[in-house]
């Protein structure tokens, strides 16, 4: 018998699908608290901290859009990095 006659097929180690879904779904609870922060106690705006779950947001959805190849999901949320930077540098 060959070896690839008895070749134990292996899984892959990260379900990439699965994986992708995480990440997209950590990112929008992210955007979801810092919305509801900001619309609940408008004084937290004031704050960089909720526009830092904005950039961390962004930036799953970015890697989200990487990994799914959709370039207009990585253009956008792309192009949000910078203003999410800009507010957390403001607020410093």
């Amino acid at each position: 018998m060959t070896e690839e006659a008895i070749a134990i097929p292996q899984k892959p180690f990260v379900d990439l699908a699965r994986f992708r879904e995480a990440i997209k779904w950590a990112g929008t609870v992210l955007f979801a608290i810092g919305a509801i922060a900001i619309s609940v106690l408008p004084q937290t705006a004031e704050s960089w901290i909720p526009f830092a779950g904005f950039a961390i947001g962004h930036a799953m959805w970015l890697g989200a859009g990487f990994l799914m190849s959709d370039k207009a999901v990585m253009a956008l949320n792309g192009m949000y990095l910078p203003i999410d930077f800009y507010a957390i540098i403001v607020r410093l």
